[in-house]
């Protein structure tokens, strides 16, 4: 592998995940000590960002002639992973909102993802929602 000595006295190593994982990188120094740092390799941001985005506009979504108790409709709601279904209810009142902190936010994430990569199905969903 090509490595870079820094004026510092700094050694820099380049890396790629190939796949996503977990991984552990160990360094061997030179008082005979070692490093340890463990990583999560995650797929490249846009690539994330259209998954989630992806996610958000399909199973997270909430249509709006739904039969929700609370009249809500058009809009992302928590998405349970376990039970493959939207949390329409929970004793965690906060969670299932549409306006506070955690109600708002999958919905303002799902904004700001087509900020960074329109697609057209999650911006039609937008369109419906606002």
């Amino acid at each position: 592998t090509p490595k870079t000595h820094l004026a510092s006295g700094v050694v820099k190593v380049p890396v790629q995940g190939l796949r996503r994982g977990r991984c552990r990188v160990e360094v061997q120094l030179s008082d005979g000590s070692s490093a340890l740092a463990h990583y999560l390799v995650l797929p490249p941001l846009p690539t994330q960002i259209s998954r989630v985005a992806t996610h958000w506009a399909t199973d997270a979504w909430l249509p709006r002639n739904s039969t929700d108790p609370f009249g809500r409709g058009a809009a992302v709601l928590p998405y349970d992973r376990e039970d493959r279904r939207i949390r329409l209810d929970d004793g965690r009142a906060y969670d299932v909102g549409l306006s506070d902190d955690a109600g708002a936010a999958n919905n303002l994430g799902l904004a700001t993802s087509q900020a960074f990569a329109p697609t057209s199905l999650p911006l039609s969903r937008l369109d419906e929602y606002v």
